[in-house]
C-alpha cells in the first residue's frame, strides 16, 4: 500500500482487507475465493516447471 497509494491499481489481495467492512459477505467471499483460485491453478498448471527448478538452486555437491 506504500507503493501503489491510487487503490484502482493495487492487486486484488492487497484490496481485500480495505473493502472488507464495504461490501456484502457474499461478494467478499466471492473475491476471497478468486484471489485463492488463481495462484493455486497456475502452481499447480506448472508444477512441474516448479519443483525442477527448485531442485536446481541448490548447492553444488562435491
Amino acid at each position: 500500500m506504500l507503493v501503489l497509494k491510487d487503490p484502482t491499481i493495487q492487486p486484488l489481495s492487497v484490496r481485500l482487507p480495505a473493502i472488507a467492512g464495504s461490501v456484502d459477505l457474499g461478494v467478499f467471499l466471492a473475491s476471497l475465493a478468486i484471489a485463492t483460485l488463481i495462484p493455486v491453478v497456475l502452481f499447480l498448471g506448472f508444477q512441474r516447471l516448479f519443483l525442477s527448478g527448485a531442485g536446481m538452486g541448490g548447492a553444488v555437491k562435491g
